[in-house]
């Protein structure tokens, strides 16, 4: 995740276009709920980051060049590590999200139908100055993503530019076979459950 950031502020820094407008409008178009999502007709969530952008947030030129960088970064590492992660992303903190996440294509439509307010999450705020002030490697508890139908975990990372937070990334860690298995196969008479260093509960019927 540490390699993923560096290339995403490396993306940042070498964007030539000071608006790049056109592609963000051939890429990206307004849904019928207000968010600025994929261009349908374009879009393939097997193969290509899903974005999703508050349907509340002014769009300058710094947005569209963050976008596009989000999304490009997110495609070219999510599908060359899909066979390590199952998904990667990055969050702006605009409430505003890049997602790579083949075994889950319709992320993005299902979540907004939760109404998409992403900066809720605990992923965002371990990765803030306040509780994060070494700006590392975090994790997540448990929680359930509504969009994915699942538990998980997450690994997330802050990315700064000079002093300012200006996204995370982060990949999740999928649960659900974990707590089944945890759950299910225990001897009789017993249960199985699973916490952390810190005494947080990790699995717990």
């Amino acid at each position: 995740i540490e390699l993923f950031r560096q290339q995403l502020l490396l993306q940042l820094k070498q964007f030539s276009e000071p608006d790049p407008q056109t592609e963000f409008d051939r890429l990206f178009i307004r849904g019928k709920e207000g968010f600025i999502q994929n261009r349908p007709e374009r879009f393939d969530g097997t193969t290509q980051a899903g974005v999703l952008i508050d349907k509340n947030l002014i769009i300058t030129p710094d947005i569209r060049q963050r976008i596009l960088a989000f999304y490009e970064t997110t495609t070219t590492y999510g599908t060359a590590w899909h066979n390590r992660f199952q998904n990667i992303y990055v969050i702006g903190l605009e409430n505003m999200i890049a997602i790579y996440w083949p075994e889950v294509p319709n992320w993005i439509q299902n979540a907004i139908q939760t109404d998409f307010h992403i900066l809720d999450g605990e992923f965002i705020w371990i990765t803030d100055q306040k509780h994060n002030p070494t700006r590392s490697i975090a994790w997540t508890g448990i929680y359930y993503d509504v969009a994915a139908n699942g538990w998980m975990i997450t690994c997330a990372k802050p990315v700064d530019v000079g002093d300012k937070h200006i996204a995370t990334t982060g990949l999740d860690i999928i649960l659900n076979e974990l707590f089944e298995r945890t759950v299910a196969d225990h001897l009789q008479g017993t249960y199985n459950f699973i916490f952390r260093d810190d005494g947080r509960f990790i699995i717990n019927p």
